[in-house]
């Protein structure tokens, strides 16, 4: 019991609801029939069945299905609420999963008709999953991979075990878990817009939150690393038909953060068209500015003799890389962290083209 209360809440209920439904559906205790999604009866009048919109994620698929499916949603789901740093506050792995919920309803329960969705929201929290820990390494039957693709063997071992029509409602998890991705990293990152998913004040108080907003939580750490390095770690798989019998269980840490002996360098812009022009225009005194291309510690592939290191234009700003790349000198991308830059690639601080290739001038 005691490691029961020391698991994280959200991933401790869903999973044991997630069993102790199975068991009962599956040992003829309770009819399938009752839990799974069907409109008509949802809409029934005078008794509306409601709770089917919630029964209809707590039930695997049948035979060693469900321990398989249960401990892959368990794994899954654990490994995000006590490590990702997508969830660092309280509250905030439940308004993920709710999200993941309603797309997986919309898609594949009122478009494609489907009445379970269990392995739809598995597939969903297991890309999440994947894209929080890029570069590690997971077993599939005898084929090692990176662990970016374990979704889409899931997804294809459904193919080949349950055909297409069940995977492309097992699918609808696989859009529901980018389409969060998309609204609250990609967009808000590189798209310069806002995050509109946000977790309500009453989840969070739910959740105990507290005025500090402390990120500590007694059932794991969450660390928000600048970039995330390639990790190392091995797992198992197996495959049964009833369900994406995939077992990418990652032996090592769920989410190790960024280790980096090399010089970190913080670069920090304030967005002041203002102060910029006075850093570009006014010299120190008794200084004079050299507006030429300093030595090349290697020959560059490209001749950039004749690229000048300052722009005059206000609007621009130069950021020294081995592509002498233009970037807007605008405020709303300003705003954000050169970090955004660096991660997307724009930025290439492990191939410099000289020793000054990281100076940000204007």
């Amino acid at each position: 019991m005691e490691a029961y209360r020391a698991a994280p809440p959200v991933s401790r209920t869903l999973t044991a609801l997630t069993l102790g439904t199975s068991l009962l559906v599956y040992g003829n205790i309770i009819s399938g029939s009752r839990v799974v999604f069907y409109l008509p009866w949802i809409f029934k009048f005078p008794l509306p069945e409601v709770w089917r919109f919630v029964t209809s994620f707590w039930v695997t698929g049948g035979g060693l299905s469900i321990l398989f499916d249960t401990y892959f949603l368990w794994t899954y789901s654990s490994g995000l609420e006590k490590e990702s740093g997508r969830f660092s506050q309280p509250g905030d792995f439940f308004t993920y999963i709710i999200f993941l919920g309603l797309v997986i309803l919309a898609t594949a329960g009122f478009i494609l008709g489907g009445a379970v969705f269990t392995q739809a929201l598995i597939l969903g929290i297991a890309y999440t999953y994947s894209q929080d820990n890029r570069g590690k390494k997971v077993s599939f039957f005898i084929i090692t991979f990176n662990v970016i693709w374990l979704p889409w063997a899931m997804l294809l071992m459904t193919f080949i075990m349950a055909g297409p029509d069940a995977a492309l409602k097992q699918g609808a998890g696989l859009l529901a878990a980018h389409l969060y991705d998309f609204l609250t990293r990609l967009y808000p990152t590189f798209g310069g817009g806002k995050n509109f998913i946000r977790t309500p004040a009453i989840v969070k108080r739910w959740f105990g939150a507290d005025k500090s907003s402390s990120q500590a939580r007694g059932y794991g750490t969450a660390f928000r690393p600048a970039t995330q390095a390639p990790g190392r770690g091995t797992s198992s798989g197996f495959g049964f038909s009833s369900a994406w019998g995939t077992r990418g269980q990652d032996n090592s840490n769920f989410y190790e953060p960024q280790k980096d002996e090399r010089a970190t360098a913080i670069v920090s812009i304030t967005c002041q068209r203002q102060s910029i022009r006075k850093m570009a225009d006014v010299p120190a005194k008794g200084q004079e500015v050299d507006y030429t291309i300093k030595p090349e510690a290697t020959t560059p592939a490209v001749d950039t003799s004749d690229r000048p290191l300052l722009l005059k234009d206000d609007n621009r700003l130069l950021v020294r890389t081995g592509h002498f790349t233009p970037i807007p000198m605008g405020c709303t991308p300003l705003k954000r962290d050169l970090k955004s830059f660096i991660s997307s690639g724009v930025i290439n601080l492990a191939k410099p083209s000289n020793p000054s290739s990281h100076e940000v001038v204007a």
